[in-house]
């Protein structure tokens, strides 16, 4: 296919470089095939707690938060194992709330929620926190309160907003190890 050929061409640019990292924006299938045309080429992941060996090209491959989906992860041989990427829901899997959120959503809709779901969900409780339990009932009142919010706890993450109402989330670094999905160690 047109794909799996320019991905076959690219990696054999690719691994005339010597490049530290490789940046992968597309979908965790797609970079799964793009990490075995490099494999093919001698450059592989290099996951940054293991010890490479010396007949290798070791990158560490970085990509997107479109990674975040365990589907790709039975593609194929373990070519990402180390990559790093960026989540939103990377806390579904280590918060005690949003694991159970998890559960709950999968029981209602028959699969884990996405980032649309797990957003409105956290925009909701917001509302919920603001309104019920604090007893702002004014547009204006939750404007302000929203822009006071600091770190309130939500299934993406820690939400909080700045004086111009924009989102102060940072999301989670996550990485490829063991077949799975792992919360990057923090140094």
């Amino acid at each position: 296919s047109d794909m799996q050929a320019e991905a076959q061409d690219a990696a054999r640019r690719l691994s005339h470089g010597n490049w530290d990292a490789i940046l992968i924006a597309d979908t965790g299938s797609n970079a799964t095939t793009l990490a075995a045309y490099l494999a093919v080429e001698n450059v592989w992941a290099r996951a940054i707690t293991s010890e490479p060996r010396s007949d290798r090209k070791y990158v560490v491959y970085l990509g997107n938060s479109f990674w975040h989906d365990p589907q790709f992860l039975n593609e194929g041989p373990d070519y990402l194992s180390g990559a790093v990427f960026p989540t939103w829901l990377g806390v579904v899997e280590s918060s005690p709330s949003a694991a159970r959120f998890s559960d709950a959503f999968e029981r209602v809709f028959d699969r884990r929620p996405g980032l649309a779901g797990s957003f409105a969900f956290d925009a909701l409780a917001t509302l919920q926190y603001l309104m019920l339990d604090s007893g702002i009932r004014t547009r204006s009142g939750i404007r302000d309160a929203l822009s006071e919010l600091d770190g309130l706890e939500g299934v993406t993450g820690q939400v909080s907003f700045g004086a111009d109402g924009t989102s102060q989330q940072t999301p989670m670094l996550m990485t490829i190890s063991d077949g799975g999905f792992a919360p990057f160690p923090q140094q």
